[in-house]
């Protein structure tokens, strides 16, 4: 079959970014976007009793649960365009390589993906942080929901508007390196238990030594040191790494519950769904590409999820139903059918379905040439 290509931002043509914007702006009027921030906000709801279901973040599905989240936003926006042009649409989501996105001069707008006709500009600064330059502001672009700064029960927060505040914070004033990706890709165990934000986190190394699990280094709870100096010197643990670093950086409506109300948040999984593809092609040989498999028993962390977003300081029963190979994923779990346009159920989608992204319908221009539908599990 045919594939989409996924290609890097910086490589779009004028045509291209306008196609993407027209049609997302289509799925916003259409109510289609807000389906993906309220489910992503549904994916760390709090619970009454101070815990949370995890469906997707600090969990061992946080990669495979992204990929099937990203890869039905995009047959979304595909649909969408093809409405607007009265054709087939060859449209494919592109990514952010925040790797190789940087510059010596702070709070340069580098290339294309900072412009007004595309991402946008950042915010206007303090208080408000409101982006006022771009596709996504103003009546075209109200937030239906909005989680505010803090991981608690959903509320609406207030702010109607998309906020950014570029490299504004202490602990994310710069993007992940070169040299942080590679030391998490060359780990080889996909988690490991507790199966949580905890995992392997302590003791602080440099470069991620002694760390088992690629998922929690990747997500970004552990953090990156350069050397054993820096990791000693801050026994608080504050910084986040990779994943969760972009996050923070780019501040503002990316910061909460709600980060898929800033259309970045899209091109930045895109990125961070391809860079889980070269760690699959590296490990492709490895036994086991997703833990954990069936039949693995819940377990007590004793440190509960003493993170940013802390609740928790005591143990805490990690419940792993949706995070085993072949457990549906919700929302794709057979339930109703809640986004726009569809009936009946949601379709079942377990770790094991998503796996291979060949099989998916979809390739990388970053891919091995040699990368086919057979090249992973």
């Amino acid at each position: 079959m045919a594939l989409f290509i996924r290609k890097n931002q910086a490589d779009l043509s004028k045509a291209e970014r306008d196609r993407f914007v027209r049609a997302v702006l289509k799925m916003k009027k259409d109510g289609i976007y807000d389906w993906y921030v309220r489910t992503h906000i549904d994916s760390m709801w709090m619970r009454n009793d101070g815990g949370m279901p995890m469906w997707a973040h600090m969990r061992p599905a946080f990669l495979p649960w992204h990929r099937q989240f990203i890869l039905d936003f995009e047959n979304d926006m595909r649909k969408a365009d093809a409405t607007l042009t009265g054709k087939t649409s060859d449209l494919s989501l592109p990514y952010w390589d925040w790797i190789n996105f940087r510059s010596p001069t702070n709070f340069l707008f580098w290339g294309v993906l900072w412009s007004e006709d595309f991402m946008g500009w950042d915010g206007d600064g303090p208080p408000d942080n409101r982006v006022t330059k771009s596709p996504f502001t103003g009546s075209a672009w109200p937030l239906t929901f909005d989680a505010g700064p803090d991981y608690m029960p959903f509320t609406q927060h207030g702010a109607n508007f998309l906020q950014r505040a570029l490299g504004a914070s202490k602990t994310g004033s710069t993007l992940p390196t070169e040299d942080e990706w590679n030391a998490a890709l060359a780990l080889t165990t996909y988690d490991d238990s507790p199966w949580d934000s905890n995992t392997n986190r302590k003791p602080h190394t440099a470069q991620f030594t002694g760390v088992k699990s690629f998922r929690n280094a990747f997500e970004g709870w552990i953090g990156y040191y350069e050397d054993a100096a820096a990791a000693a010197a801050d026994p608080a643990h504050t910084p986040s790494s990779l994943h969760n670093r972009v996050h923070v950086w780019v501040g503002g409506s990316m910061s909460p519950l709600s980060s898929p109300n800033d259309p970045v948040f899209f091109l930045h999984h895109c990125n961070v769904d391809r860079l889980w593809a070269q760690w699959q092609f590296k490990n492709a040989k490895q036994p086991d590409q997703y833990l954990p498999k069936d039949g693995v028993a819940n377990v007590t962390d004793p440190d509960g999820e003493k993170d940013p977003m802390g609740h928790l300081n005591k143990p805490e029963l990690i419940d792993l139903q949706g995070h085993h190979l072949n457990d549906p994923m919700p929302p794709w779990d057979g339930r109703a059918a809640t986004r726009k346009g569809l009936t009946g159920n949601m379709p079942k989608v377990a770790p094991a379905n998503v796996l291979n992204h060949i099989k998916l319908g979809y390739k990388y221009d970053t891919d091995p040439p040699s990368l086919t539908a057979a090249g992973q599990p």
